[in-house]
């Protein structure tokens, strides 16, 4: 589903079920009046036009309002301009941390101190989602270890050969 017109998608098959209405719901490309006389548009077209020149009206002469969801979206919260309808804390937790997690990803890999170069490309490349998802099926001691392990804080040879590095 596109991001962008979910809440509206979500709202109509809503407001079909509610209202028990018989229709088909499709897309009708945009701007055929510019390509053919108005008098050979079919009906879809044309309401398509005139509902185009309804929201040009409105943008321009309307009353600015609090934006709120379609009813029936179920759209919960607005994070960035973007209805959110489904996985809310983990869109919640994104918003949040995302920026302060990429400045300490750069400070640590290529701020003072920082011993291996990456770019926001490589961070961006990285499925911070299926990282998660795997430190889910870790015990604990699993998660001490990889955190000392990426840290560089191994402190005995036996556990540095555990993870493939030399004693």
């Amino acid at each position: 589903m596109l991001a962008p017109e979910a809440d509206i998608i979500l709202a109509c098959h809503h407001q079909r079920q509610k209202n028990n209405i018989n229709y088909t719901l499709r897309w009708v490309k945009g701007h055929q009046d510019n390509d053919k006389p108005n008098n050979e548009l079919d009906c879809d077209v044309k309401i398509n036009q005139a509902i185009d020149l309804m929201a040009k009206e409105e943008c321009k002469e309307g009353h600015t309002t609090e934006i709120q969801p379609y009813e029936g979206s179920g759209a919960m919260l607005r994070i960035n301009g973007k209805w959110i309808t489904t996985s809310c804390h983990e869109h919640i937790l994104e918003a949040v941390m995302s920026k302060r997690h990429q400045q300490f990803f750069q400070n640590k890999y290529n701020g003072e101190g920082g011993w291996i170069s990456k770019s926001q490309e490589d961070y961006n490349k990285i499925s911070w989602q299926g990282i998660d998802i795997a430190r889910k099926t870790l015990t604990t001691r699993e998660h001490v270890r990889i955190m000392k392990l990426l840290n560089g804080w191994l402190d005995t040879g036996r556990q540095k050969g555990l993870f493939g590095q030399t004693r």
